[in-house]
């Protein structure tokens, strides 16, 4: 068995001044999304993750940098894996494939859509809305990476800053 925890990065700003889509940053509200998740992640779910890959695109890997340490991952251990930036389903299936198999808990950071449609492809349901800072956690019924493929798992659980935001109201 497997675990994949799969997040899609926090809000970004579009009213930066970045060059590229590749350097947008994270706006006021993703910075303070991802702290919060990560908290979320630790204290109530206990997630140790021993793998984490992430899109090098500046608010993907921002967002791994913010939620990664609290998890126990050094932002040095961070993988960035350039053909996660903006990908639809191949290249993210790929990327889960290319895991090693020593580690039995990864976590990977994306983009929309092709997060959500990663979701639907390995559980054969996904969040209705996977809104920025989204995190879905699978159950992989798999003995190696390599072997990710159609509705090889469930999806466990599913939790966006917001759902906080309401729960501590």
């Amino acid at each position: 068995m497997k675990h994949l925890t799969i997040i899609r990065h926090a809000k970004s700003s579009w009213t930066s001044d970045a060059s590229s889509d590749f350097d947008r940053p994270l706006n006021v509200r993703g910075e303070r999304a991802a702290p919060q998740m990560a908290r979320h992640l630790h204290d109530n779910i206990g997630l140790k993750p021993d793998y984490v890959v992430s899109s090098p695109a500046l608010r993907a890997i921002t967002t791994a940098r913010l939620i990664a340490p609290r998890l126990g991952i050094a932002e040095g251990e961070i993988v960035q894996n350039q053909a996660i930036y903006n990908a639809d389903l191949q290249p993210l299936v790929y990327a889960i494939r290319e895991i090693p198999n020593a580690y039995q808990n990864a976590m990977l950071f994306g983009h929309m859509p092709g997060v959500a449609e990663l979701v639907h492809f390995l559980t054969g349901s996904a969040p209705a809305h996977y809104s920025t800072c989204g995190v879905s956690m699978l159950e992989l019924n798999l003995e190696r990476w390599a072997d990710a493929n159609l509705s090889c798992g469930k999806l466990t659980a599913f939790v966006f800053p917001k759902m906080l935001e309401d729960a501590q109201q």
